[in-house]
């Protein structure tokens, strides 16, 4: 009993903490203090009541109930199910050595334990701790009230995996997890649970005090159709505080607030290595993130972690400082896909999305709209890896973005802010979007009117195939005979199956089973990244078994083809489940070059292979910091897309003064973008050799190859592109 909490014993009757220390040395099996001789029956079936006895009664039928539920917790087989019927039923309930059912009778079933003079260590109502076995604990249909603890002040879960169906958490009061606290290695499995009015108070004398109003995690969080509202936090995720791995789905996050200097109101993503070796893990699907309040990241802050964002409805979120809707820093990487970030308010800047350098955001069919901030009320972009595909941006205050330019296309934004690069996007033009309000589907969204210039007018390139509501994509909405995708979340002219709040069935992945689909062509490496050889290229709407991914989730290990393993870029199409449930593969230790192929200035170029070429900056530097952009984007479209499967790009360095130059890079391999479009972002410190020059030209060269990596067509050298030493 070595992990029993001293301040909790000290609340025991001694006999009852002797009793508990026999009982914890008893494994998983059956109570190993042995059946008191006045109890007999099924002891994997018990009931309690207000009127009940534990001395007179049974304890197993309704006639015969126990009046506390500490009774049967102690004498129990392992799994036992605990009927308990509607009542106040006042204590701490510690659960140590056995799985155990807790089966209340609906709301008016109450475990509650009234804030005393001295918090308990962890768990104010329901402490979950069985250290020498992985014990299963259910509790369903009944409220979890006040509790006062250093860690879960109503509930707290280590070396568990805890259940919960129809249940609310409130009014639990913790230095960090309010409402409930699960520890690392834990495993929470939450459906039609409310966990409200909480607070992470700041009891403790540590560095994560004041964490999680409503939920600190550091283990595993599956949580459908929930709520989390009213929770407040001392220091950061007045909501959730996540360090683990969450996968939330069909939940309402709402009216949760961290102070003013503190971070996530709705959720804090946040990577800490004591707990994870990855960052934290974030999947918010079919969800609500609404009213919630904090001094930056109001509804969700992000930072070193990752999170995929999906048919989700971020709104009316308030930050002090930056970031309304979300803000992320240092190293983040989101996925925002098919989602409307609306109404949000940053106060300083990012009203809806702030984005932090070395961070990336890849976005594809969202709505950003009517987001405020003293500047950049849709879009700030502070450096990084930022792609927009098929998004709205429309009245935002203070501009749709900040300066500097946005890789991407296919885009509509109501002024002129926002210097998106790639074809098919359009600045300073009313996209025509509704209100936002119930439009069908699990979440709120601003429609397409009509005549809205986003219909029929966005790509199929990384686009999902139903809208935000659920409606299928494409739909032929402006009727010349042809189904093309719309812009933004909403596809006009289809119809949402449901409306209103939707129910998620809980689904468990299992390892190794799923499918990726492409939704464009694109390669398949040795391993996971371009850096590793191209063994072969996957069509557009072909699908290959998957078996694991790459430790930050974003690449796939595939089955393409008989006796081809490889790895494929996430971005490039979707799998059909959870890729958090899949086992993470070993990389090769050693990238090798992706191709033998070379170029040369003799390389005859192909004539009109490449209508067109899109570069920009012209002038990027190194090292320093102040100097002007680090980065350039390439972006070519070729003349014939059906011979093309791909594009390599490469690049070495001339001297200005000298004329001499670099060896040429390894083969780039571009991202496609839509429309015969190809997209590469080259950083600086990327280009081989990239200090030998102190100013030099950047030499490129576009080699499209097909499905056999046959050369089929090639540009001329070009080297228009300035590369500069800042600052030394």
């Amino acid at each position: 009993m070595a992990n029993f909490p001293v301040a909790r014993a000290g609340r025991l009757s001694a006999a009852l903490f002797v009793l508990l220390l026999v009982l914890g040395s008893a494994g998983c099996g059956p109570s190993g203090g042995g059946t008191p001789p006045s109890l007999g029956g099924d002891l994997s079936i018990w009931y309690v009541a207000p009127n009940g006895s534990d001395s007179n009664n049974t304890c197993h039928t309704a006639q015969s109930p126990c009046q506390t539920i500490e009774w049967p917790i102690t004498h129990a087989y392992n799994g036992a199910v605990i009927h308990i019927a509607d009542g106040t039923y006042t204590g701490n309930l510690p659960i140590l050595s056995k799985g155990i059912n807790l089966e209340g009778s609906g709301p008016n079933t109450i475990l509650t334990e009234p804030k005393g003079n001295f918090p308990y260590s962890q768990g104010g109502v329901i402490y979950i701790n069985c250290p020498n076995c992985y014990s299963l604990v259910t509790i369903a249909n009944l409220t979890i009230q006040n509790g006062w603890a250093n860690s879960g002040g109503a509930v707290y879960a280590a070396n568990s995996k805890l259940t919960m169906n129809n249940v609310t958490i409130s009014g639990g009061a913790g230095g960090s997890g309010g409402g409930l606290y699960i520890e690392a290695g834990a495993t929470a499995i939450l459906d039609q649970v409310t966990i409200s009015h909480n607070q992470a108070s700041g009891i403790q004398n540590q560095s994560e005090t004041g964490l999680g109003g409503g939920i600190y995690n550091a283990g595993t969080l599956t949580m459908t159709n929930s709520t989390v509202s009213e929770n407040t936090s001392a220091g950061d995720g007045g909501g959730i505080y996540n360090l683990g791995k969450a996968d939330l789905t069909g939940m309402v996050i709402d009216g949760n607030s961290a102070p003013d200097n503190g971070y996530g109101g709705g959720i804090e993503n946040y990577y800490n290595p004591d707990y994870v070796s990855i960052g934290a893990v974030l999947t918010l699907t079919n969800s609500t993130l609404r009213n919630n309040h904090a001094g930056t990241g109001a509804g969700l802050f992000n930072e070193n972690s990752h999170a995929d964002i999906t048919g989700t409805t971020i709104n009316n979120n308030t930050a002090q400082a930056s970031g309304g809707g979300i803000l992320q820093e240092n190293w983040g990487v989101i996925n925002l896909i098919n989602s409307t970030i609306s109404g949000n308010n940053g106060g300083i800047e990012g009203g809806g999305i702030a984005s932090g350098s070395w961070s990336t955001l890849d976005m594809s069919n969202d709505t950003i709209a009517d987001n405020q901030a003293s500047k950049y009320g849709g879009l700030d972009y502070k450096g990084g890896d930022l792609y927009l595909i098929n998004i709205i941006l429309a009245a935002n205050s203070g501009y749709n973005c900040s300066p500097g330019e946005i890789g991407g296309g296919f885009s509509i934004s109501s002024d002129n802010s926002c210097d998106i690069s790639g074809y098919g996007f359009h600045g300073n033009l009313d996209p025509m979007i509704g209100p936002l309000q119930n439009n069908g589907g699990p979440t709120e969204t601003h429609a397409l009117l009509a005549g809205s210039p986003a219909i029929d007018t966005g790509t199929s390139f990384a686009a999902p195939d139903v809208d935000q509501r659920g409606a299928p994509r494409p739909i032929d909405g402006n009727n010349d005979g042809k189904a093309d995708w719309d812009i933004g979340a909403f596809e006009y002219g289809a119809t949402a199956v449901t409306s209103g709040q939707v129910t998620f069935p809980i689904t468990t992945s299992t390892p190794g089973v799923g499918n990726f689909t492409f939704q464009a062509a694109g390669p398949c490496f040795s391993g996971p990244g371009p850096d590793y050889a191209m063994l072969a290229q996957g069509v557009m709407g072909e699908t290959a078994p998957v078996d694991g991914r790459s430790a930050d989730g974003a690449w796939f290990h595939v089955q393409l083809k008989p006796g081809i393993a490889c790895w494929v870029s996430g971005r490039i199409g979707t799998f059909d489940g959870n890729p958090f449930g899949l086992p993470t593969v070993q990389s090769p230790p050693t990238p090798t070059p992706t191709t033998a192929f070379t170029p040369t200035l003799t390389l005859t170029p192909t004539p009109a292979s490449f209508f067109k070429i899109i570069v920009k900056p012209n002038h990027i530097y190194y090292r320093g910091a102040g100097c002007g952009d680090k980065q350039a984007q390439f972006q070519v479209q070729v003349a014939d897309p059906a011979k093309v499967a791909g594009v390599w790009l490469f690049v070495r360095l001339k001297n200005k003064s000298g004329g001499d130059t670099t060896d040429w890079s390894e083969a780039l391999v571009m991202t496609p973008i839509g429309s015969g479009w190809y997209s590469y972002l080259l950083l600086s410190e990327d280009i081989p050799n990239f200090t030998k020059f102190p100013d030099a030209w950047v030499q490129y060269q576009f080699v499209a190859y097909d499905k056999s990596f046959t050369r089929v067509a090639t540009s001329d050298v070009l080297g228009d592109v300035e590369v500069s030493t800042c600052g030394m």
